[in-house]
């Protein structure tokens, strides 16, 4: 037990009707989760609607719907006008609260489906015993029974969708939207919730409907294909860079993910997400593992009906922190957003007595993102990579499929991260790619106001080689084993891919990051490191040598080396458009390992925010 909590309880994501926990647990707000699929998405847009009017005329930018609404002590959608009010607040006459009534109604129903399986496998054991059925599998439609299937039907859900919406008819669906970076965290966060979120549309459907059969729920409009559905926040080709995650989905789901999986650009994504945001026909939006959306649309902030990140606060989400219905986010302290997802399953599944679990390639799914993102949870990275919630989750992730994993010659979740180490460190395999696919293979664009009076946007991309190799800032770098002759244009690719960025997104800045595995001094095998590339338009070069300096100065990374690599020192020519346009490159190596994008960028924000205040002559 630590002494001190890391990830502590935060806004709404503290029920009344938990338990108590350590000071290191955190708890989502499963009630508030579960209570969106209760909702049609045309009632959950009326209700978002009046709560936006209302924050919009309170003087709070954080008020809270009136406590006169009527709280959830029903799981009929005609029954509830809102299910989202503060946990505290229970019913005068039965002192139940809204979190209470939710597990009492999910655990009366998966009584039912109990003995109703029971009965079912009696039945069918005596007439073939050797019938082995799973009580999991035995209520639910096809599509929930594998991921293959849901993500199947997610994509004819979402073409039915936006054929309705082309014929201006009200978005009957809501989109689990990924980051932009569409990394494996990020995926699988947005499948994983998504699932969440059906099972228990289709449970709570089931308990609300007992006069009809299970068959012809899971048969009739509009559950014969999901409204939950989870979007790849990227465009399909750029999928073929994501090395690491389609090596996981592969193993997996037998598949790459490429037919499976619904991108943004994709006709029936591209359809709803063009919707005009304040239109009937846009659909609703989930976030996970951002909290905010892209600068091109941030229009469509407007629609969110939930977030579930661990990301620090932008302000551009303001909005959807004070009227989203469940909003989970706390912050950098949690290494994954799938420990978030895992944490909703984890609690339907206690609730339900083990009953309604999703299937095992969505714990496998789930286990390789947390793996990922808290390096297997290291102990020498705990506070700063991971934290407790992480370390149980991925625990008992293991748990549930070590079995499956053993027979692959994975022995722990560790196992799992040095496979994806020998695809990340691969450095011919991974160039080969392109240093350009590289850039936008795990990238973020942030957008900071008034800055020396401007708007700037700026680029965030993490790389899969270290910078060191690709900008040849020094020799002894270099990987040996590697022909020098294959990096003879690294520095000139680098910059050209990030010219386009600026181009193509009218940035101010390209901030490039990657990790480098550095022989270590004390006998250590090696010491990971982080590495940082600065580059933007020329009239920008103060501003980027102030962040330079300023992220310098952070605590941990006084031992930084900062590198200027002069475009002139490699007998460019002066008169090339390329180099009149854009800065030196400022290469800043031997940064600690915990300023990924996520730590890094909040420091940046805080630096660009330092340049918008007024200073005193």
């Amino acid at each position: 037990m630590h002494q001190v909590s890391l990830v502590p309880s935060r806004g709404n994501a503290r029920l009344a009707d938990h338990p108590p926990q350590p000071p290191d647990a955190y708890q989502v707000a499963f009630a508030r989760h579960a209570a969106l699929s209760v909702f049609r998405p045309s009632a959950l847009r009326r209700l978002l609607r009046e709560r936006q009017t209302q924050a919009s005329s309170s003087s709070s930018p954080r008020a809270s719907p009136s406590p006169s609404s009527p709280a959830l002590l029903s799981c009929s959608p005609s029954s509830i006008q809102s299910p989202f009010r503060p946990s505290s607040c229970m019913n005068s006459e039965t002192g139940v609260t809204e979190g209470e009534a939710l597990r009492l109604q999910l655990q009366s129903t998966v009584a039912e489906l109990s003995r109703a399986a029971e009965t079912e496998e009696t039945a069918c054991r005596s007439s073939v015993p050797e019938a082995n059925l799973e009580k999991r599998d035995a209520h639910f439609p096809e599509y929930l029974k594998t991921v293959q299937a849901f993500l199947l039907a997610c994509k004819e859900s979402a073409k039915a969708a936006a054929e309705a919406a082309a014929d201006g008819q009200e978005a009957q669906v809501i989109l689990v939207l990924g980051n932009s970076s569409a990394d494996l965290d990020s995926i699988s966060a947005a499948i994983g919730y998504a699932f969440f979120l059906e099972i228990c549309r289709f449970t709570f459907e089931l308990a609300s409907l007992p006069g009809k059969s299970l068959q012809s729920v899971s048969s009739a409009e509009p559950y014969a294909r999901p409204q939950f559905l989870p979007v790849v926040h990227c465009q399909a080709h750029e999928f073929a860079y994501r090395l690491q995650t389609r090596w996981w989905f592969e193993r997996c789901i037998d598949d790459s993910g490429e037919a499976y999986l619904l991108f943004a650009d994709a006709p029936a994504a591209a359809t709803l997400l063009g919707q005009p945001a304040d239109s009937a026909t846009a659909p609703l939006l989930a976030l996970v593992d951002h909290n905010a959306m892209e600068p091109s649309q941030a229009s469509l902030q407007s629609n969110v009906v939930a977030v579930l990140d661990h990301h620090s606060p932008l302000p551009e989400g303001r909005l959807s922190a004070s009227t989203a219905f469940a909003v989970d986010n706390p912050g950098p302290s949690v290494g994954s957003c799938c420990t978030l997802v895992s944490l909703l399953f984890h609690e339907l599944s206690a609730v339900t007595a083990n009953l309604v679990v999703p299937p095992s390639g969505m714990h496998s799914l789930l286990l390789g993102a947390v793996a990922v993102d808290t390096a297997a949870c290291a102990a020498k990275l705990f506070g700063t990579r991971w934290s407790s919630p992480d370390k149980e989750m991925m625990t008992a992730l293991w748990r549930r499929v070590s079995s499956t994993w053993q027979m692959h010659a994975f022995g722990s979740p560790e196992d799992i991260l040095k496979g994806f180490g020998r695809i990340k460190f691969d450095i011919p395999r991974q160039l080969s790619l392109g240093i350009s696919a590289l850039m936008r293979a795990d990238y973020k664009c942030f957008l900071y106001w008034n800055v020396c009076g401007q708007e700037l946007k700026v680029g965030f991309g993490a790389l899969t080689v270290p910078l060191s190799v690709v900008l040849q800032a020094s020799e002894s770098s270099r990987e040996a084993a590697v022909n020098a002759e294959t990096f003879a244009n690294l520095r000139d690719e680098f910059r050209g891919a990030a010219e386009s960025l600026i181009k193509e997104q009218s940035l101010g800045i390209v901030v490039a990051l990657s990790s480098y595995h550095r022989p270590a001094s004390n006998g250590d095998e090696y010491v990971l490191e982080r590495q940082m590339a600065l580059i933007g338009k020329k009239e920008l070069q103060p501003i980027i040598e102030g962040a330079v300096c300023f992220v310098s100065r952070q605590p941990g990374v006084s031992e930084a080396q900062v590198l200027r690599v002069d475009q002139k020192a490699r007998g460019v020519d002066s008169s090339d458009a390329t180099l009149q346009s854009l800065t030196d490159i400022f290469f800043v190596s031997q940064m600690p390992v915990r300023l990924s994008r996520k730590v890094l960028e909040p420091i940046f924000r805080e630096y660009f925010a330092c340049l918008s205040r007024p200073h005193a002559t």
